[in-house]
């Protein structure tokens, strides 16, 4: 059977970023066609569209200008997990919580669904939760890792938190991940971004109540 054909899509504030991602994409070892479609036109939602626009392939394998692979099987290895009518993202070292970062789709499931950019900074989550409405599914792949360099959030139950911590310090001291003192600074900026949250959250909450 032939490979299928994949269309690598991101955006980037600047070419030399697209210039930089492209290089890690040529290490890549994949036997069946794939093309690069990126945008660097302002507007994060309007790049999305402008980029996913220029994709022609079967299927779409997202990511973003700050990931890193771990080796040269990215795109084979996230084609194999591919679905009809799923998003299927890979894990990431460092992840945040909602992202384009290491997701593959078939471009035919899409159904010319444009990012909309009423939600600025949450457009992807919206877009994903519109996708659910066409019987679109959401699945997390465990044989599929990606390192992403931001310093976002990783989401976990409160009811998990204490655990997760524990398990989680314990595993990077022993497994040497990375540096326990950065995951600890991560956690303090989720505090904070918590915090903010929680107060734009009631803001919304007292607009509407003056409203009556």
């Amino acid at each position: 059977m032939a490979a299928k054909s994949v269309s690598i899509v991101f955006i980037a504030k600047t070419e030399q970023d697209a210039f930089n991602m492209i290089r890690q994409l040529e290490l890549q070892e994949y036997s069946g066609t794939v093309e690069v479609c990126y945008s660097t036109i302002p507007g994060i939602p309007q790049a999305w569209n402008d980029a996913i626009s220029k994709a022609t392939c079967e299927l779409l394998l997202f990511t973003e200008t700050d990931v890193v692979f771990f080796d040269e099987h990215w795109i084979r290895d996230m084609v194999a997990e591919a679905e009809l009518s799923v998003f299927v993202k890979a894990r990431e070292v460092n992840h945040s919580n909602q992202n384009w970062s290491s997701t593959i789709v078939y471009r035919s499931d899409l159904l010319d669904e444009k990012i909309d950019e009423s939600y600025p900074v949450a457009e992807d989550t919206e877009f994903y939760l519109r996708m659910r409405q066409h019987g679109m599914r959401f699945t997390q792949t465990n044989k599929v890792f990606v390192e992403h360099l931001r310093p976002d959030l990783n989401y976990k139950a409160v009811d998990r938190a204490f655990d997760y911590g524990y398990l989680t310090a314990k595993l990077i001291d022993e497994q040497k991940y990375y540096p326990l003192d950065f995951y600890i600074e991560r956690q303090k900026i989720a505090i904070d971004v918590a915090q903010k949250t929680l107060l734009g959250i009631k803001k919304y909450q007292d607009e509407q109540a003056a409203k009556g």
